[in-house]
């Protein structure tokens, strides 16, 4: 008696779950999946973007030339500290001489801005970092990073005492 109570309780569980499984089947799950479904985005019409037909010129900002040297200094310094620091690292040899060319952009934009006297002498200190450029076209095993090192550290040194933006700023064009 028993087993046969348990055994229709067991049947109507299982005909109770057959009929909510083909009612749920039937209807779907609508609003499950509305509910979990990116819905677009709207447009507020207050931020879109409203096209200038009439742009404004602004006047090109002038910079003296103290300011135009100023910033040449202080880049080429820059970009000779990182060099001195990178040389004896064994780093990158693109890295190196990408810094050796940014010094001597620097340095060549300092002597445009200085007048013949003093252009003619920063020039042979731009011509000792050219020196060193020229080194990099050897193969790395045919350099020396510890006569690079001082070479550069002799070239910095001398722009540093001579062509200190305020020691120039006389001889400025």
């Amino acid at each position: 008696m028993i087993n046969r109570n348990k055994h229709s309780f067991m049947k109507k569980i299982g005909t109770f779950s057959l009929i909510l499984l083909l009612t749920f089947t039937s209807f779907g799950c609508e609003a499950l999946r509305k509910k979990f479904t990116r819905k677009k985005k709207k447009v507020d019409k207050s931020k879109e973007l409203i096209p200038v037909f009439e742009p404004i010129d602004y006047a090109r900002k002038e910079y003296s030339a103290e300011d135009a040297y100023k910033k040449a200094y202080s880049l080429w310094q820059v970009w000779s500290k990182e060099l001195v620091t990178v040389i004896p690292r064994d780093s990158n040899d693109k890295n190196q001489r990408y810094l050796v060319a940014q010094i001597i952009n620097q340095v060549t934009a300092m002597r445009d801005l200085l007048n013949e006297e003093k252009s003619s002498e920063i020039q042979k200190t731009l011509n000792k970092y050219m020196d060193i450029q020229n080194i990099y076209k050897k193969p790395e095993s045919m350099r020396q990073r510890s006569i690079m090192t001082n070479k550069l550290r002799q070239a910095n040194k001398e722009l540093r005492l001579t062509f200190h933006p305020e020691q120039v700023f006389d001889y400025l064009k």
